[in-house]
C-alpha cells in the first residue's frame, strides 16, 4: 500500500506521544515509553523513571545526556554501542516530541531509524523489532508534529510488515506491537482518507 497524493490531506488534527500506542475511554491517542530495566542507574533509564515520576524536564535532560555518552563510546566502538545510542536517541525523540520540540524530536528519531536499519540489514534476527519501533515511534512524533502524514503512514505500513513476520513466529512477543502499529495505521487512513480504508485493516 502507498500513500498516493492525490486523495492525501497533508495535515492533521490529532497528536501521539510516545513509543506504544493507547487509546484512552475518550478516544484520544496516546503513546507509552517502554519499561527500562528494573534497577538500571544509566542515563537513558534515569531518563525514563524521572518522566514516570512526573519530571519531564529533568528526563529530557537525563535522556540528551544518555545520547552524548552513547555517542562517543559509539564513536570508539561502534559495533558494541551503536544498538544503545540507537534506543537513546529513540527516546530522545519521544521526550522532545512530549515537549513540543518537533522538528529536534524528528531529527533524533530519524537518526533512530536509520541506525536501526543498518543494524537490522546486516542482523534481522536481532535487530529488525526495534527498527520497527523507531519506524513506529517516528510516525507518532511526526503525526503530533501534524507534518508529512503520507511519510508517516508509509512508515507505519512498514513498521506492520515487521511485526506480521515477526508475529508469525513469535506472537506472544510480537502481537501486541502488531496491534499498535495497526490501530496507528488505521487512524492515519482516517485522517488521510477517511474511515471506509481504514475498517478494513482494524
Amino acid at each position: 500500500m502507498s500513500c498516493v497524493p492525490p486523495p492525501c490531506d497533508r495535515t492533521f488534527d490529532g497528536g501521539i506521544s510516545g513509543s506504544a500506542i493507547s487509546h484512552s475511554p475518550s478516544g484520544t491517542i496516546q503513546l507509552q515509553v517502554p519499561r527500562p530495566i528494573r534497577g538500571s542507574t544509566t542515563p537513558h533509564h534515569i531518563g525514563h523513571g524521572l518522566r514516570t515520576a512526573g519530571r519531564p524536564e529533568e528526563a529530557l535532560t537525563a535522556t540528551q545526556e544518555a545520547v552524548r555518552i552513547r555517542r562517543q563510546l559509539t564513536a570508539s566502538d561502534p559495533t558494541t554501542h551503536r544498538p544503545d545510542l540507537a534506543a537513546s536517541l529513540n527516546m530522545l525523540g519521544l521526550y522532545l516530541s512530549y515537549a513540543e520540540r518537533h522538528q529536534e524530536a524528528m531529527t533524533a528519531i530519524q537518526e533512530a531509524v536509520d541506525i536501526r536499519r543498518q543494524l537490522a540489514a546486516s542482523d534481522p534476527a536481532t535487530y529488525e523489532h526495534g527498527l520497527a519501533a523507531s519506524l513506529t515511534g517516528w510516525s507518532s512524533v511526526v503525526y503530533q508534529a501534524q507534518q508529512d502524514p503520507c511519510g508517516a503512514l508509509e512508515a507505519t505500513e512498514e513498521a506492520v510488515e515487521i511485526y506480521r513476520r515477526l508475529t508469525a513466529t513469535a506472537p506472544a512477543r510480537f502481537l501486541e506491537s502488531l496491534h499498535t502499529g495497526l490501530r496507528l495505521q488505521s487512524d492515519l487512513l482516517v485522517r488521510l482518507r477517511g474511515s471506509d480504508e481504514a475498517a478494513a485493516i482494524r
